[in-house]
């Protein structure tokens, strides 16, 4: 009587319940594979073909791959119509492709991890330096103003410009240097935020009218503007800038 699928499968299941030996199962198996059908049955069923085969290698030590109770319950199920039979080297192949695929996505992965580690960085970096460069600013403002109160003739000299006049003219120039130095966490609170943000905004006008107004009056070259305005115009907008973006945490750069 030929070998049928229904025939393997009831010894693979018994096998896999322990109900017999391995050494059992392997002499049934050999016994099988020596019979005059099984060369015909085994070209016409690759199936029962790789699972005898199977049967036959897990009681030897010296085959490359001994199979494992993971592929014997995988040709059990194959067996039992579960599941759709694909041979032990296309699976490999599909496994290799897979492992392949996986590799290359950690790889990936890894790559956009520290494209976006470099650029979190480059922009922290960014911050910082803009905090610093908009402090030096404001430092240095107060205190050419604070200098021109104490010392009008210092800046004037020659000129009959009351204190009084030059308190006015330095004042709102002082009140902007402090609020820079200010932390902006506290500028974004309440009231102090729409204040902070008017007074940032006008000053940013306010210099850059002054830093275009320098190169127009003075007829110099338009590129001009580049030498004046990082003492002017761009910590001016920087400021205004950082004060959005605090208030505005998920703004990107």
């Amino acid at each position: 009587m030929a070998m049928t699928r229904s025939e393997v499968q009831e010894i693979l299941k018994i096998f896999l319940e322990g109900k017999v030996s391995q050494e059992r199962v392997y002499e049934w198996a050999l016994a099988k594979v020596v019979t005059k059908d099984y060369e015909d049955i085994a070209q016409i069923d690759p199936l029962i073909s790789e699972t005898m085969q199977a049967l036959i290698d897990i009681n030897h030590d010296d085959v490359v791959v001994i199979p494992t109770r993971k592929d014997l319950e995988y040709y059990y199920l194959c067996l039992d119509g579960q599941k759709q039979f694909v041979s032990r080297t296309a699976r490999k192949q599909e496994n290799k492709k897979l492992h392949q695929q996986e590799k290359a996505e950690k790889i990936r992965a890894a790559k956009a991890s520290l494209t976006q580690t470099l650029l979190s960085i480059d922009r922290e970096l960014f911050y910082t330096m803009a905090k610093v460069y908009v402090c030096l600013f404001a430092v240095t403002s107060l205190l050419i103003n604070v200098l021109g109160i104490l010392k009008p003739e210092f800046f004037r000299p020659g000129t009959n410009t009351t204190s009084l006049q030059v308190l006015l003219e330095a004042a709102p120039h002082i009140v902007y240097a402090i609020l820079l130095l200010l932390p902006r966490a506290l500028l974004t609170r309440g009231i102090w935020y729409p204040f902070a943000l008017f007074v940032f905004s006008a000053a940013t006008v306010f210099y850059w009218f002054v830093t275009i107004a320098i190169v127009v009056r003075f007829s110099l070259n338009i590129f001009l503007l580049v030498l004046f305005a990082p003492f002017a115009g761009i910590p001016a907008f920087l400021a205004l800038w950082l004060l959005w973006k605090e208030k505005k945490p998920h703004l990107k750069l």
